[in-house]
């Protein structure tokens, strides 16, 4: 049901059903979470809520879109106070090392929805990646737009190589951290030399 054609109660209806959902994925991995508890804790029939959302995956995606939009406005406000892009790229990667360290669940969520066979919820997914990303390109303040957008690929490439070593627990998450630091310090510099004298 596109959010458009909604009355308000329905519109109202439809984000506590979101709600509930983010408020279940920060305590239970998306596997463990039931449509009928969804439904139950949101108050409306287990066929009202598929009405507004016609799979599960299609209801993680767009409480993955919530989630991230909250987060992505926050991060652009603060990263503003920032002097240089190199500073408010660092502390954009900060917050969103934070933000996963805090809801590990939605890292895990967010793997599986990159995968999804349901096209519905890839399309609506994609609405967070395409935030994502361009939150990193207008941080860059000072850089040529074109090349932002081949830093923002590169360090999100870069970002989601380090997430997945830590959800299956290879890696801390301060060595997630200090990854990021060294790429975005590479980026914005260069690569440390090696002293070959002795």
């Amino acid at each position: 049901m596109p959010a458009p054609a909604l009355t308000r109660s329905q519109r109202d209806r439809r984000e506590a059903i979101v709600a509930t959902t983010i408020e279940r994925l920060a305590s239970q991995e998306h596997g463990q979470i039931h449509m009928r508890d969804i439904a139950d804790r949101s108050g409306v029939a287990l066929a009202t809520l598929y009405r507004y959302f016609a799979s599960k995956e299609l209801l993680f995606a767009h409480a993955v879109v919530a989630w991230g939009q909250a987060f992505v406005s926050t991060t652009k406000r603060r990263a503003g106070n920032a002097g240089t892009d190199e500073e408010r790229m660092q502390q954009t990667f900060r917050r969103t090392i934070k933000a996963y360290e805090r809801w590990p669940n939605f890292y895990r969520l967010i793997a599986a929805l990159e995968i999804t066979d349901d096209a519905e919820a890839r399309q609506v997914f994609q609405l967070f990646s395409a935030h994502y990303q361009e939150t990193l390109r207008t941080v860059l303040e000072h850089t040529d737009p074109d090349d932002a957008a081949v830093v923002a690929q590169v360090l999100l490439a870069t970002l989601g190589t380090a997430l997945r070593k830590w959800s299956v627990g290879e890696w801390e998450t301060a060595q997630v951290y200090d990854h990021m630091n060294r790429a975005v310090a590479l980026i914005f510099g260069q690569p440390r030399g090696i002293d070959r004298e002795g």
